[in-house]
């Protein structure tokens, strides 16, 4: 009959055409998300430095990469400290600059701390019953604060008796980071400011000392 010749013909005809296209569509979508899988994240990466910021030795890692979807090429970046192994990262970035730049920003206001390069201490007898250790370290606001070198300040005051401590940060002057710090100690622990007796003398002593020590 016509009807089942023509089942026939369309049997012959588009059936296994059909199948083979979806089967090179499915070949063909494979591959394509297979490059974009491969592309996205694929990174080029170079190392600069290290370089000499005070007493600190900083070496940058930056890596372009295509990041998102589709991929568009931007950077992320890492800066180490050589003598106490600290890093901390940036991403992501149009420009590799700004990738390490960032990067070397967020190593001096985080990992860095008390006992690192960027910082000197001392610790004062400020009454019989208190001592006090002083931590200055230096650290930067933001990148353009880095490309200019102006740096400033961040400061814990600890008894070291009672270990309690007062911090304060982004200060421009060392002297004055020291002293806020305090009275942060002070403002935190009420009872602190009972048994310590700021010495503004010793504070400036200090102060000094730790200026010129940051500075290098």
């Amino acid at each position: 009959p016509l009807s089942a010749a023509q089942s026939a013909f369309k049997k012959i005809s588009f059936s296994k055409p059909l199948s083979s296209m979806r089967s090179l569509l499915s070949l063909a979508f494979g591959v394509i998300f297979f490059l974009a899988a491969t592309a996205y994240g694929a990174c080029e990466c170079k190392d600069e430095g290290p370089q000499a910021i005070g007493n600190c030795s900083v070496k940058e890692h930056v890596c372009g990469c295509l990041h998102h979807f589709p991929p568009k090429l931007q950077y992320k970046g890492t800066a180490t400290e050589k003598h106490s192994g600290r890093s901390a990262d940036a991403s992501w970035y149009s420009g590799a600059k700004g990738a390490g730049e960032h990067a070397v920003v967020n190593l001096f206001a985080g990992p860095l701390g008390p006992g690192t390069c960027n910082c000197v201490n001392t610790s004062l007898p400020l009454t019989a019953n208190c001592t006090v250790r002083f931590d200055v370290c230096f650290m930067f606001n933001d990148t353009g604060s880095l490309e200019k070198g102006a740096i400033s300040y961040r400061a814990w005051a600890t008894d070291v008796k009672t270990q309690k401590q007062g911090s304060v940060t982004h200060y421009a002057i060392a002297e004055k980071a020291g002293e806020g710090a305090l009275n942060d100690l002070f403002t935190k622990y009420p009872e602190e400011k009972k048994a310590c007796t700021a010495a503004a003398a010793r504070l400036g002593l200090a102060a000094d000392r730790s200026k010129a020590l940051l500075r290098g």
